[in-house]
């Protein structure tokens, strides 16, 4: 029995011992990560701890290097957004600018076009207005004129009567000389 005594009285030596010999590792609350080899005793003085292989750590790495890489992307597209949100503000700015003068221009024309289509219609109904008055001159004209022709027809009748009875008042009158001359030269 002694035997199994030194033997357990060994063993827990060993046991007491083997972290010394081993290495022991501990972990604080400031402590990030700590790296313990295999058969390292590992001490917690921390709230919470978290042991992590070295072929899963390096998996973790590669992620976090992919990550930090798909940080960047979204950073690029971030600030790409942002570029084009700005662009697409200006834009938006310059259509409203552009619209107000459209709707400013449309305004002035429909005023600009109402003046005009309202003195068109002013005009229009001058026109008709002189049309009738010409067409009333154009009827007293050609009354007037009938009764021109007429007049002329009749002055023309007259002047036809007292030319021919001037020239019948001549022949009376020559008729008469030649009679009184012939009279006297009968006498």
């Amino acid at each position: 029995m002694m035997r199994h005594s030194l033997t357990y009285v060994l063993l827990l030596s060993f046991v007491f011992m083997a972290p010394g010999l081993l290495g022991q590792v501990t972990f604080h609350t400031s402590d990030d990560f700590i790296k313990a080899n295999k058969g390292a005793m590992v001490n917690i003085a921390a709230d919470t701890a978290y042991v992590v292989s070295t072929s899963r750590i390096r998996y973790i790495n590669h992620q976090l290097d992919n990550l930090d890489s798909i940080q960047l992307l979204y950073n690029d597209l971030v600030d790409n957004r942002n570029t084009l949100l700005d662009e697409l503000k200006k834009t938006n700015k310059v259509l409203k600018r552009i619209g107000e003068l459209i709707e400013a221009d449309s305004t002035v024309l429909s005023n600009d076009m109402a003046f005009i289509l309202r003195d068109l219609s002013t005009t229009l109904n001058d026109l008709k207005r002189n049309n009738n008055e010409l067409k009333k001159n154009n009827e007293t004209l050609e009354h007037k004129s009938q009764q021109l022709e007429r007049l002329v027809k009749e002055l023309r009748k007259e002047t036809k009567g007292i030319w021919w009875n001037g020239l019948l008042d001549k022949v009376v009158v020559f008729a008469g000389g030649v009679g009184v001359g012939l009279l006297i030269a009968a006498l």
